[in-house]
């Protein structure tokens, strides 16, 4: 009102033309014409918007309380997956957590020289982050951690343990760097830790002899920031809020085993993700970076972990193992140009792949997807067995199966797996129901299992059960062994 009042005023209208426009009094106008700066700073202030998001205020204030340092945008995906109903932006959600966390104390901001170096494998920046991680709401474990981010193509790792890093923990960690990348750069930038600087004089170093002498073993420089601003390298620094605020914040893990595994599919979203500043994907600059880095594969590091879509990494190529093997890990031998995997607890050969000279390519073996040791006609067989003690069992395998001849070997595996998660009491309706249904499929069927929780099936088993107690204590129902059945028990027949 106030500023349509001034516009128009602005524009030569009258007090009178004002009023009939926007239909209200000329003593209205006056009043707001009239007022003082401060009074018109106190309207403002007094006027409170209602934002979308207030209908989930309890749980973003909760989750705030929990995860005080969540990034905004976690917390935003996590608001939207719990209230979809929200059509807002982030943009207002952003100013909507701004007054819920007006009690918080500002960040302080400073002036940094960044290091920079863009050229592709040159770089990576290196720094330690401890946090705490949540096993639950009342439990947490410390969690410490060394971030690493190639400069140009900003490819992320981190690695992991729940003790402090000292120098052997530290080199530990940049031989898993090197190995998840399959590269090293030409320098490796850090602040003034002692892990790798013991002391600074006029800008002349004296490094950490054990972990000098592991560069230099390694091919790549140690650069040292200046002291007292260690946050110039940028790069990293956000790398490790990232991992704080976006994979860490707002999650529980069982262990740091499972915080691990998990940082790994974390990273691979990253690596997928268009980069604010380079507006490419990591995964795709990182090709660059590959090819001018020195490549790296430390072949006594005989485990290695299967990732989730069962690759392992070697020289920036991906190679498939079978999918049993999938989040575990296994042994890896080089062996006359060829990749040997192992099963790790019985060193017998699971998978061989030909060493490939290309690029970030996937080398697949679809076997490996599938298991095809076991013959479809056993596997048919198996199941059926497993439905043969039930009545119309077999039926209803046959129905599936014949419903479905192109991916028989899918629905009988996923019958099998159906028939184990429903409960023994339960079975024999659910077949029933099921064979009666024309096009019937193992997915409506598991549908059937999860629509019909136990408590309606168990009803129905015992109304079944009354009811047939009622046809046999029928008199004119009750066949000749009934009888012969009651003169054993009853002592008064016996002579």
């Amino acid at each position: 009102m106030y500023y349509a009042i001034l516009t128009l005023k602005k524009a030569g209208k009258s007090y009178r033309e004002i009023a009939t426009l926007l239909n209200v009094s000329k003593s209205t106008i006056n009043k707001y014409l009239n007022m003082s700066e401060a009074a018109v700073k106190e309207l403002f202030s007094n006027q409170e918007r209602q934002s979308n998001f207030d209908v989930s205020n309890d749980f973003v204030t909760k989750k705030l309380t929990v995860f005080p340092n969540m990034r905004i945008t976690k917390l935003y995906k996590l608001t939207k997956r719990e209230y979809p109903q929200i059509g807002a932006k982030q943009r207002a959600f952003y100013n909507f957590v701004k007054k819920i966390k007006a009690d918080i104390s500002p960040e302080k901001f400073r002036k940094y020289k960044p290091v920079i170096n863009d050229n592709p494998g040159k770089q990576i920046q290196v720094d330690p982050g401890e946090c705490y991680f949540l096993k639950n709401e009342t439990e947490k474990q410390k969690v410490y951690f060394v971030s690493f981010i190639m400069s140009y193509s900003r490819k992320a790792y981190a690695y992991f343990q729940t003790q402090p890093f000292n120098t052997d923990d530290f080199i530990k960690a940049h031989l898993a760097a090197f190995q998840y990348y399959g590269c090293i750069t030409t320098e490796y930038v850090y602040d003034q830790t002692k892990l790798v600087v013991i002391k600074e004089v006029y800008r002349e170093i004296e490094f950490n002899n054990k972990f000098h002498n592991f560069a230099i073993q390694n091919g790549f420089y140690p650069r040292v920031c200046e002291g007292y601003d260690p946050e110039s390298k940028g790069k990293v620094e956000r790398q490790v809020q990232e991992v704080k605020k976006d994979f860490i914040e707002g999650e529980f893990f069982v262990d740091l085993s499972d915080l691990r595994k998990r940082s790994l599919d974390w990273f691979d979203e990253v690596d997928n993700r268009v980069h604010g500043t380079t507006r490419q994907k990591p995964k795709d600059l990182f090709k660059e970076d590959y090819e001018n880095s020195k490549q790296y594969f430390n072949e006594d590091l005989a485990t290695r972990f299967v990732d989730k879509e069962g690759l392992i990494s070697y020289k920036a190529n991906k190679y498939s193992v079978p999918h049993k093997y999938q989040r575990q890990e296994i042994k890896i031998k080089i062996e006359n140009n060829f990749l040997i995997f192992f099963d790790k607890d019985v060193n017998s050969e699971i998978a061989k792949h030909k060493i490939v000279e290309g690029k970030c390519s996937p080398i697949i073996n679809n076997n490996h997807y599938r298991n095809y040791r076991e013959s479809l006609e056993d596997l048919i067989l198996d199941t059926k067995k497993k439905y043969s003690s039930f009545q119309n069992g077999e039926k209803l395998v046959e129905n599936v199966l014949n419903n479905n001849p192109k991916i028989k070997r899918d629905q009988a595996r996923a019958l099998s797996e159906i028939f184990e998660n429903i409960p023994l009491a339960n079975r024999q309706i659910l077949i029933d129901k099921a064979v009666l249904l024309n096009n019937i499929t193992a997915w409506k069927f598991d549908k059937m299992r999860i629509k019909y929780n136990e408590k309606e099936l168990l009803q129905e088993l015992k109304k079944k059960e009354v009811d047939n107690q009622k046809i046999e204590t029928s008199t004119l129902l009750r066949s000749v062994n009934f009888y012969e059945e009651v003169a054993k028990n009853d002592n008064s027949c016996k002579i």
